[in-house]
């Protein structure tokens, strides 16, 4: 598991490796590296048309997407609160 978005499974490396240009396969722990780190977080976000979900307020929905389930979203609303706060966005 790697990136900011953790890619998981095979599938997902070679769909990442293809939608990034880079051999992820081979070379898993690009992905630990910054720059390939972020654009794989953007590449998952993209694919799965997250801006849409965001664009709602689908929290709960977004996090399903990433992690496949609603574990620990009760603290994830709590940071992105903290962060809108931060961010003066309220």
């Amino acid at each position: 598991m790697r990136g900011l978005i953790q890619i998981t499974g095979y599938d997902n490396y070679v769909a990442c490796s293809i939608g990034l240009g880079i051999d992820c396969i081979t070379n898993p722990r690009i992905l630990s590296e910054p720059e390939y780190a972020a654009k794989s977080a953007g590449w998952f976000w993209s694919i799965h048309k997250l801006n849409e979900l965001a664009d709602k307020g689908e929290f709960v929905k977004i996090t399903k997407v990433i992690n496949g389930g609603t574990n620990g979203v009760k603290d994830r609303l709590q940071n992105y609160s903290r962060c809108r706060k931060v961010l003066e966005c309220e």
